[in-house]
């Protein structure tokens, strides 16, 4: 089990994770029509900087929760628990965009529905996923030893090669590996580096690394399937570079934020002290925020922000006032935990 340090410190990461995604969001959706139309946004340095590693920590961080919770739980009950709640929300979710397709004129069919249900929060699907992919990896090493862990892999490395990119599947075959080296870091109880030395290569490398970080490297561009590319070696070569600057930015920032965390709680300081609380407050409750606000930029932001032009400071303010929406729409729903469970999980 982990001790109160180290749940507070996995909090805070989360924390931090969301609020980089959600100022991703805000420099994606909120400056401006032509930014945003024009696809300005891939080519942002901060952009880079943040998609290079916010979601691959995203799902490292639940990998290394999920082995304490399968531990505790069983294989089977652990994803039972992954569908009872993610399958109502994505549900929901579906039923409220088919409805507004509606509102806006739009005839809504049975395919849209469902592509809904299985596209538009990719990363609930991804946590699902990669659950099951762990608990069959740990079910096929107790009975069949390293043979068996080497053939789940090599079915891993064949599916991501030679499958379709149906119902976003790439980004689940990208992500898939963060989630697997968060469950086994925690299974066999390893650190983040410490050594200040360590820290100052792994940074290194992830400067030299974002060099090179282009329009090609998004997963949403480019993908992981080697199906219908004209190019096949270096589709590779994009594969194995995302999947490094992932893991060198990932490292990184964790030990960064593990820095600033013991610093912060080392201070008295009541503005640190409220900081401290409200970034893990943040990253307890991460889904929500992570629901809540991704139609708040789809639908409500970019209309308000039409006219804007790219300010890192502006981003920032529209990053805070999202945040207090979505604290706001979940404290309503608070009051009916029914509807709560099924739009937010909880």
């Amino acid at each position: 089990m982990l001790n109160s340090e180290e749940s507070e410190i996995i909090s805070f990461a989360k924390g931090v994770a969301i609020i980089l995604v959600l100022y991703g969001h805000s420099l994606q959706y909120g400056n401006g029509t032509v930014f945003f139309s024009e696809g300005l946004y891939w080519e942002n340095p901060v952009m880079k900087t943040i998609y290079s590693f916010h979601m691959p920590l995203f799902i490292m961080l639940s990998g290394y929760l999920s082995f304490f919770s399968i531990s505790k739980r069983g294989y089977r009950a652990a994803i039972y628990k992954r569908l009872r709640i993610f399958i109502p929300i994505c549900t929901t979710w579906a039923f409220i965009l088919w409805f507004i397709d509606f509102l806006r004129g739009r005839t809504g069919t049975l395919l849209s529905l469902i592509c809904y249900f299985l596209t538009d929060f990719w990363f609930l699907w991804a946590v699902i996923y990669a659950t099951i992919f762990v608990c069959l990896v740990e079910v096929t090493s107790q009975k069949f030893g390293l043979y068996g862990t080497i053939l789940c892999y090599l079915l891993f490395i064949v599916l991501a090669l030679f499958t379709p990119n149906l119902f976003w599947s790439d980004a689940y075959k990208f992500i898939i590996p963060y989630f697997m080296v968060g469950y086994y870091g925690a299974k066999n109880k390893l650190h983040i580096p410490r050594h200040f030395p360590i820290a100052i290569f792994l940074f290194l490398c992830w400067f030299i690394l974002l060099i090179f970080y282009d329009y090609d490297a998004y997963i949403y561009t480019t993908g992981i399937s080697l199906l219908q590319k004209d190019n096949i070696p270096y589709q590779l070569l994009v594969n194995l570079y995302r999947w490094c600057i992932g893991f060198v930015g990932c490292f990184s920032v964790l030990y960064l934020i593990v820095n600033v965390y013991k610093f912060v709680s080392k201070r008295s300081l009541p503005f640190l002290s409220i900081l401290s609380r409200t970034i893990r407050y943040m990253g307890n409750n991460s889904i929500a925020f992570y629901l809540l606000s991704t139609y708040m930029y789809v639908y409500i932001i970019p209309p308000l922000t039409n006219d804007f032009h790219l300010n890192y400071i502006t981003t920032a303010i529209e990053t805070v006032l999202v945040t207090a929406s979505c604290l706001l729409l979940w404290k309503l729903l608070s009051y009916f935990p029914a509807l709560s469970k099924i739009v937010v999980g909880k």
